[in-house]
């Protein structure tokens, strides 16, 4: 059974009054392994220290075994989080480079790189197996104008060579691309990553896409310290699911929308949540009429499953809506389901049809 700490103690049945008693405890828990760029390197050590940590939680750094810091901030959240929701040991091996690109880790062509590589061994050192991981990459691929297709098929293949080593039903977590102020980068360099990662969050069950556009920034692309730590509880609220200890785990997400006139209304579906907040002045959705943007006059919430955007003027063309466009969305009155962790609405995967109503007449 998982649990911890243990020692085992033995004796000889011809000498029962002899015992030997291991110094060293073990434990029967969860073992995360991670990589990526700056995020990933800020998450497993940057912060002023958490008021406490887990004694059950330890890292491994590819020679030992240690205990985990309440200096590291955001994997300590994490580990903290993981701790509570399943009971057991939680260990980290994490391996990061800042700046790095998906094709420095791997390519879905030629397989393995040297950061992988790297990673490998560490895991290998403490033993070679996971229990799940979690991937945090992406601004580097943005910052080189990389098409979607192109660092999905990358992503794609690095799940399925991760699944083929540490197990098919490996859960993967992998917070998605946030906001930024880049001058060199434009919406559309956002917009390509962060529909990849969409895309990817529905291509398996153990896939665990994470919106992160409501967190906040200490500069242009890097979270603060409060927002590495909430996203390292959400990790943990993922692999948790994953292994029977959370009913829900998803951001709520968009199922489609139709319209009629100048209203359009935008369904939403939940994993763990019941309804929606706010009520009115919702921010994030932006609508096009033909492809040219058209001015919202309002949104609201119409009920737990059905947010209405009403327009300023009826449109011409063809409609299309989407949330969470581009490098700075406004995330100021973002919608947000209601659940413990109140998880925002996840963005969406390109633009989304708001199609006419479809009316069925029985004619006698």
């Amino acid at each position: 059974p998982r649990g911890g700490w243990y020692f085992a103690r033995v004796r000889k049945a011809s000498a029962t009054g002899t015992e030997a008693v291991q110094t060293q405890r073990w434990g029967v828990g969860v073992i995360l392994g991670g990589m990526g760029q700056s995020q990933i390197v800020y998450w497993n050590a940057l912060g002023p220290a958490l008021a406490s940590i887990d004694d059950r939680a330890v890292t491994h750094n590819g020679t030992s075994w240690s205990q985990m810091s309440a200096t590291q901030r955001g994997r300590a959240a994490f580990a903290n989080a993981l701790v509570a929701l399943l009971d057991c040991p939680v260990a980290t091996i994490v391996h990061g480079y800042s700046g790095s690109r998906m094709e420095q880790w791997y390519d879905a062509t030629t397989g393995k790189k040297t950061y992988y590589n790297e990673w490998e061994a560490k895991v290998t050192a403490a033993g070679g197996k996971l229990s799940a991981f979690l991937w945090w990459q992406c601004e580097g691929d943005v910052n080189i104008h990389r098409t979607k297709a192109a660092y999905l098929e990358d992503l794609t293949a690095l799940f399925a060579q991760l699944r083929t080593t540490y197990g098919s039903t490996l859960p993967i977590v992998f917070p998605h691309l946030g906001t930024g102020t880049e001058p060199t980068l434009d919406d559309e360099d956002f917009e390509r990553i962060r529909n990849a990662q969409v895309d990817a969050s529905d291509d398996s069950a153990r896939n665990y896409g994470l919106s992160t556009i409501g967190f906040a920034r200490v500069d242009s692309i890097h979270f603060d310290y409060t927002s590495y730590e909430l996203i390292g509880i959400r990790i943990a609220q993922c692999v948790a699911h994953a292994f029977g200890g959370a009913s829900y785990a998803r951001n709520p997400r968009i199922s489609g929308a139709t319209r009629v006139g100048s209203v359009i209304d935008v369904r939403i579906v939940h994993d763990g949540g019941t309804d929606i907040a706010p009520a009115t002045g919702i921010t994030g959705f932006s609508v096009l009429d033909s492809g040219a943007p058209a001015p919202i006059s309002s949104a609201v919430r119409l009920n737990a499953n059905t947010v209405r955007l009403t327009l300023s003027s009826t449109p011409a063309g063809p409609v299309t809506m989407r949330y969470g466009y581009g490098k700075t969305p406004d995330i100021s009155s973002m919608l947000r389901d209601n659940t413990a962790l109140a998880l925002a609405l996840m963005t969406t995967d390109g633009d989304v049809l708001a199609a006419g109503r479809k009316v069925l007449l029985d004619c006698i």
